[in-house]
């Protein structure tokens, strides 16, 4: 492992927790990783949801990020897009089908 820039897992139906470990694991121990894809995965705890937005926001040379489908049910993926458009460096994030309602805030205006 560590040598991987662009790793894609999209649509693998994971269960439970299985697909935040994996991807966590591939995000820590691949250094040179520019773009990660876990669209169409939907996640169902919250901690998972953190954790994976975590990672990918601690990652040094992330860019780009597909989490299309990424927040099941209700909850609103607000807060984990507007981690991610902090990121330094974070060009692209495709985060489609994810229920982001502002409520009436403004931060993601502002920060696009």
């Amino acid at each position: 492992l560590g040598h991987v820039e662009k790793f894609h897992l999209a649509r693998n139906e994971f269960q439970g927790s299985d697909g935040i470990e994996f991807a966590h694991e591939i995000i820590q121990t691949n250094k040179k990783l520019t773009e990660i894809c876990f669209e169409r995965n939907p996640v169902d705890r919250g901690q998972d949801c953190q954790r994976l937005i975590d990672a990918i926001q601690r990652h040094p040379n992330i860019s780009t990020c597909y989490l299309e489908g990424f927040c099941r049910g209700d909850r609103n993926g607000h807060d984990y897009l507007l981690n991610l458009l902090c990121k330094e460096g974070m060009r692209n994030v495709d985060f489609a089908n994810c229920g982001v309602n502002t409520n009436g805030q403004s931060a993601l205006f502002d920060i696009i």
